[in-house]
């Protein structure tokens, strides 16, 4: 009687035991199949030693990353004028507009410098605006309103050099910083100072 239960009981056991030992056999070589693959994707040192295109790309686009950290010019409205202060960035590839309606609401627009078709700035006895033209804008313009006015100068003189250069086809990533803002400053004044004359 013992032996005709534990038969049973037996089989059961080792029908379990065998189909979670299939089981787990073909998960295991599953999970090394796509381990090894994740991990050959994933692997941040592999892009570095890779002569590959993709080697490349990731090594361009870090360099892209860390110039877009370096900032040509920066200026914001003036506070009492403007109760929540527009933002305006200016690196060596976009141009970035902060639009500030209220504490924690606000409206970002960028736009690559090569696809800025005009900059119009505006100048009273203390302040100034300026006005971007872009076709990439729904409206086409975007206006900062009250900058300081040498701020403002300074914005539509760079942008304007850099614009041209861009046109030129200058890579303006192998230029030092600070002598880069001071040639697109004097770029973008070249006009002013020619008409003066």
């Amino acid at each position: 009687m013992a032996t005709t239960v534990k038969l049973p009981q037996t089989r059961a056991l080792g029908g379990y035991a065998l189909r979670r030992t299939q089981f787990n056999e073909w998960f295991g070589t599953r999970r090394k199949q796509t381990g090894t693959s994740t991990k050959s994707q994933s692997d941040p040192h592999k892009d570095k030693d890779d002569g590959s295109t993709n080697g490349k790309d990731a090594r361009r686009l870090r360099s892209v990353v860390r110039e877009s950290h370096t900032i040509l010019i920066k200026a914001r409205a003036v506070f009492p004028f403007q109760l929540f202060p527009d933002y305006l960035n200016i690196d060596r590839h976009k141009l970035t507009i902060i639009h500030r309606q209220f504490w924690g609401i606000e409206q970002t627009v960028s736009v690559p410098i090569e696809n800025i078709k005009n900059v119009e700035a505006d100048f009273g006895p203390f302040f100034g605006s300026i006005t971007v033209t872009s076709d990439l804008f729904i409206n086409n313009t975007q206006t900062v309103h009250f900058l300081w006015r040498h701020e403002a100068k300074n914005i539509q003189k760079l942008l304007q050099g850099a614009i041209v250069a861009q046109r030129e086809g200058i890579d303006l990533s192998k230029i030092e910083i600070k002598q880069l803002r001071k040639m697109l400053v004097d770029l973008g004044s070249g006009h002013t100072k020619s008409m003066r004359r």
